[in-house]
């Protein structure tokens, strides 16, 4: 009976199926499928370990990511200076923070320069009623309001602005 496997498979795999009075056929992969296989065996690997939850399967992911970081040109090194960078720079997962929502809070709903859609808030209400006040745009930026030069064309009401609404 033969079993059909078409699948990357560990170093020693060949020999143990040898050593178990089996035989196997393989075949040496090119660099472009090897890397193909790998992503592969990642998810292979994920897939077991989600479903186990076991230390075993944890293992077997770090081990493709070893050769996936070899395969890659990078080192172990490499890879372990840019995990500590990032943990430094934005923390781990240690604090078990889980992230509902995103508030964004000020002036016009705290839309950013461009802006996406039409902001009527015009600086005449802050500034004394000079014609260069209705020439500009307030949007917040750090908490504070800060005065833009509008864009030729904006779509801001006629009534507080003397470029046509469009």
């Amino acid at each position: 009976m033969t079993k059909v496997y078409n699948k990357l498979v560990r170093d020693r795999i060949p020999a143990i199926i040898t050593e178990s009075g089996k035989s196997c056929t393989t075949r040496i992969l090119e660099d472009g499928e090897y890397l193909g296989y790998l992503d592969e065996k990642l998810n292979e690997e994920l897939a077991e370990y989600q479903q186990s939850k076991s230390l075993e399967e944890l293992a077997d992911l770090m081990e493709v990511i070893r050769a996936v970081v070899k395969a890659r040109g990078f080192s172990l090194e490499e890879l372990e200076a840019i995990r500590s960078q990032k943990a430094a720079q934005r923390g781990g997962f240690e604090e078990k923070i889980f992230l509902m929502e995103v508030r964004t809070t000020g002036v016009a709903g705290g839309l950013h320069w461009p802006y996406k859609g039409l902001l009527l808030a015009c600086a005449s209400r802050h500034l004394n009623d000079s014609p260069t006040a209705h020439n500009l745009l307030a949007a917040p930026y750090r908490g504070r309001l800060n005065y833009l030069p509008l864009p030729t064309g904006s779509p801001v009401n006629g009534s507080l602005n003397s470029r046509k609404h469009i």
